[in-house]
């Protein structure tokens, strides 16, 4: 039966004589609650709790070790750690959670220049662009954005394994024969999973979701390293055909090239930021055997074509290169101010998709061009700075992972425009190309930034505030 309930004050000293529990001390709870108050961000209020409880316990523990007895120690100590009121603002102010308004203006940014891109076209194209439909989308994706901004990331980390392995059932769902009623294949590409009207392009979503999957694994694997050199072996080969062999696999019999080389160059990026160059190098030799398979298994003619446009680019006929030549045609054509909003360009393909920042320098001229490189470029990085602040490793990985996926497709597109990279489906620009994938574009967004709001709400934090002067311990 609980002492407190016979009315008689609980015993707080373990066999030593130390106290222990000191949490259940009436005047410490009064203590941690007025101190607690101070501080609006509830999240971080057991953390603070308890490290403040282990300050305490420690202070108590010296006062009674000099013979104080308990109550007069647990005075002693409660002085000496300052007024609670005090101390709860200065750790508010050290809690607070951090809003990047930067990127949060700057992904604003891209979704206006994604319906400048949408109307454009619309006006330059003869058949109706479903901008309604485009707009559905982009509200969808806010939606998501918000909801995982007030997430804890870190609940993703413990399901990081069932993302990774959700996401290849899907990938492969969508490429199986009749996909078992979801799959829909399109020109010979099987990318696409269909619920009753509509379409999902799994594999334009893979390398986001592949990606923060991953930068949970990698982190999950450090806290259990191998016990021997057999282990670590066994380790390796896992790794680099889970990593590595069967996502090229199914991205390569798709195929999805474009995709593809984005999740590789990010996991690539992963890797070496967790110093893992054996199962980078593991990986490598497990890619060209995937990727020889794929070839040799699936839609060879489909390669081929790929490869030609790989090589294409090179020498630039007509015959062999059209898309880049009718892309540095319109890049050229464009002038400092370009031929006007909405201006006909019959010669250049796939102006809503991966030749939009073309039409657009042709449209609008070398000046926004220009402006659009430098929102990119201002907008990636700025990205990949809010990842380093964070102390947390696996927020630090999953913003760095997931804005590499970004980059690497803005990067890619451009250059491809520019006939320096090949033309590959699938290479778009986020965000700025409406589709249904803006959602996966802009809830990873939302991600992002809800990790970073919790850089100093996280464990560990509070301990560096506690030590500022006029909170005294």
């Amino acid at each position: 039966m609980d002492l407190v309930q016979l009315g008689r004050q609980p015993d707080y000293r373990g066999g030593t004589g130390v106290m222990k529990d000191i949490g259940r001390h009436a005047d410490v709870r009064r203590y941690l609650d007025r101190l607690c108050a101070q501080i609006k961000s509830t999240s971080v209020h057991e953390e603070i709790r308890m490290e403040m409880q282990s300050h305490l316990e420690e202070l108590i523990a010296e006062q009674i070790e000099r013979g104080k007895p308990e109550d007069e120690a647990v005075q002693e100590a409660i002085l000496h750690m300052g007024d609670p009121d005090e101390v709860g603002r200065q750790l508010h102010q050290a809690h607070k959670p951090r809003t990047e308004w930067g990127v949060i203006a700057l992904a604003l940014c891209m979704v206006l220049l994604g319906l400048v891109t949408s109307l454009s076209v619309k006006a330059a194209l003869d058949w109706q662009l479903a901008i309604g439909r485009k707009l559905v989308f982009v509200a969808m994706g806010a939606a998501v954005m918000g909801g995982l901004y007030f997430v804890d990331y870190r609940k993703l980390l413990r399901l990081s394994g069932f993302l990774y392995a959700g996401t290849l059932l899907l990938m492969a769902a969508a490429q199986w024969r009749g996909g078992f009623g979801f799959g829909l294949e399109i020109n010979g590409v099987r990318q696409y999973l269909t619920i009753g009207t509509f379409a999902f392009n799994i594999c334009a979503a893979a390398p986001y979701l592949l990606i923060a999957a991953v930068a949970g694994m990698l982190h999950n694997e450090r806290t259990r390293p191998a016990s021997g050199r057999k282990e670590a072996a066994v380790r390796l080969l896992r790794g680099g055909a889970l990593y590595a062999a069967l996502p090229v696999y199914l991205f390569a019999s798709a195929p999805a090239l474009g995709y593809l080389i984005t999740y590789l160059l990010g996991l690539t990026v992963l890797l070496l930021l967790h110093g893992r160059w054996r199962l980078l190098l593991t990986g490598l030799g497990f890619i060209a055997l995937a990727a020889l398979y794929a070839r040799q298994s699936f839609n060879s003619d489909l390669f081929a074509m790929a490869w030609q446009r790989h090589i294409a680019f090179l020498h630039r006929d007509a015959d062999t290169a059209y898309h880049t030549v009718q892309s540095l045609k319109a890049i050229h054509a464009g002038g400092m101010w370009g031929h006007g909003f909405g201006a006909s360009l019959k010669t250049l393909p796939y102006i809503s998709g991966e030749m939009a920042f073309s039409y657009l320098v042709y449209s609008l001229g070398w000046v926004f061009g220009a402006a659009v490189c430098a929102l990119v470029l201002l907008f990636v990085s700025s990205m990949i700075r809010m990842g380093m602040k964070l102390p947390d490793g696996y927020g630090r990985s999953l913003i760095i992972g997931l804005s590499l996926v970004f980059g690497i497709q803005y990067a890619w597109n451009v250059l491809m425009c520019f006939g320096m990279f090949p033309i590959l489906g699938g290479m778009q620009m986020p965000i700025l190309n409406w589709s249904a994938n803006v959602v996966v574009e802009l809830g990873s967004l939302g991600l992002m930034l809800g990790a970073y709001r919790r850089k100093d709400m996280l464990g560990g934090a509070h301990s560096s505030a506690l030590a500022e002067p006029g909170v005294r311990l």
